[in-house]
């Protein structure tokens, strides 16, 4: 998604691994309320009604019963066979 590229870019996160809360597998990412435009995109598609509205079909949990505890956007580099130093973070 362009906004959260846009986010991460301006902001540095995809070049900032997180070895401190991540600690088997270190990421770039950040929470979605840190990215104003983020939030209002998942607004505008209304994420979470059809999120939680999914999760009430496949598993008869109420829609009302279920918000976030945290929700961030990720950064996953694939890894390259010859280059498996450098993307650790996979």
């Amino acid at each position: 998604c362009d906004i959260a590229t846009n986010f991460a870019k301006q902001t540095q996160r995809w070049e900032q691994r997180d070895f401190e809360r991540h600690e088997s597998f270190a990421t770039c990412d950040f929470p979605v309320d840190d990215c104003p435009d983020m939030e209002a995109y998942l607004a505008d598609i209304n994420f979470d009604e059809r999120l939680f509205g999914r999760f009430h079909e496949l598993y008869g949990i109420d829609a009302g019963d279920m918000e976030y505890i945290d929700l961030f956007c990720a950064h996953y580099q694939a890894k390259d066979d010859d280059d498996d130093e450098n993307n650790s973070n996979v």
